[in-house]
């Protein structure tokens, strides 16, 4: 132990990253403080768990994905983050939308780990959004694990904002966003680099 003025110092802080699986893999040191690259959360290791320090993370598109002529869902190749057993999670998703026409729309969902459950909705790309959401009357009509909902599009660039909870039960692995055509059109449909999902651990 070194001394600095009055305040006793231990073991020097390690600062260490990686991803989510590596941290979850790698054997405790203690004072040693980690930051997950895929998640961009901090935790600090005190020698027998993992203490998070900053809970919010961000998750960016760094390439434009495209869906031409499909309305099946698939998992979008950046929007998804990992969980562990007895979680609970608040997400945001902020989606650059572009389109030649507004015939394709845009359809939305989310995969979870066996058992978690869910409550997310949409925010609307524009004024008059709510309309234009199939089996929905407002843009917070609650949404659950393998629900989709699709969301009337606009010919250019346009966004939608997703706000979602998940509780984790017993099962780790990936909280994924989908998303596919709304009606299957041979006609580029993409999301756009820099969209984004920002991820709070909140239990």
């Amino acid at each position: 132990m070194t001394t600095l003025g009055a305040i006793a110092m231990s073991t020097p802080i390690l600062n260490r990253s990686g991803t989510h699986a590596t941290r979850i893999g790698a054997a405790h040191t203690g004072d040693a403080i980690y930051r997950e690259t895929d998640t961009g959360l901090v935790y600090q290791d005190d020698g027998t768990n993992w203490n998070i320090l900053n809970p919010t993370g961000v998750i960016r598109k760094t390439a434009a994905e495209t869906v031409n002529n499909s309305a099946a869902l698939q998992n979008d190749d950046h929007l998804f983050f990992p969980v562990e057993a007895n979680e609970q999670w608040f997400a945001e998703l902020f989606l650059r939308v572009t389109s030649p026409s507004i015939n394709s729309d845009l359809q939305v969902g989310f995969t979870a780990p066996a058992s978690a459950t869910a409550s997310w909705g949409l925010a609307g790309p524009n004024g008059s959004w709510a309309n234009a959401v199939t089996g929905a009357t407002t843009g917070v009509a609650e949404k659950l694990i393998g629900n989709a909902a699709t969301v009337g599009g606009a010919a250019g660039n346009w966004h939608l904002g997703i706000l979602g909870w998940f509780y984790i039960a017993g099962t780790a692995g990936n909280v994924q966003f989908q998303w596919a055509q709304g009606t299957a059109t041979a006609e580029n449909t993409q999301l756009l680099t820099s969209s984004f999902m920002r991820i709070t651990r909140l239990v």
